[in-house]
């Protein structure tokens, strides 16, 4: 768990989770930033766990995906980031540009170097139920690609351009 205030004092908290995807020689990347429902152990012995909906109340401008939280934006929102709230998890899918910054970002992804991504948010409302921290609703920040995950559930993958340009087999017919 890491924490950073703002200029403000508000309270930033920082989490992270598996579930990235680069997609071939595209230069774009998915992935599950939160899922909901799912409980992680934060150092300190807490155990927290994500609300459907948490995110629901989205800000949808000013929020970057940068690499290891370094404040350099690889892709924002709206435009080259988009986010969206499921019932079970915020995800993204951000088209990054042709910079050394995002080069090298792709491809520490597809070598499994950053494994997951993590989010940085404002708690705006929480419970503890159970012994258990349940957030409710939280204003996201931002969101960056990281190498330890502790938000599990999802798995990490990059897919090759030749696995994609691989054609399909046919489809066999069986008759019975």
């Amino acid at each position: 768990m890491a924490y950073r205030n703002t200029k403000d004092g508000e309270l930033i908290e920082r989490r992270f989770t598996s579930g990235l995807l680069a997609l071939g020689e595209k230069r774009v990347l998915t992935g599950v930033a939160m899922p909901y429902g799912t409980r992680a152990q934060l150092p300190g012995g807490i155990v927290e766990e994500f609300a459907p909906g948490a995110f629901a109340n989205l800000a949808m401008e000013g929020i970057a995906l940068s690499a290891n939280h370094d404040g350099a934006a690889l892709a924002v929102t709206p435009g080259t980031l988009r986010l969206l709230d499921t019932a079970d998890a915020l995800t993204i899918n951000a088209t990054l540009p042709e910079t050394r910054a995002a080069d090298d970002a792709l491809a520490n992804v597809r070598a499994g170097v950053h494994r997951g991504l993590s989010v940085e948010f404002h708690c705006v409302r929480d419970d503890i139920v159970g012994g258990v921290r349940i957030v409710h609703e939280a204003r996201l920040v931002g969101v960056s690609l990281t190498h330890r995950p502790a938000y599990g559930g999802t798995s990490v993958a990059a897919r090759s351009a030749a696995l994609d340009a691989q054609p399909s087999r046919p489809k066999r017919r069986i008759w019975l």
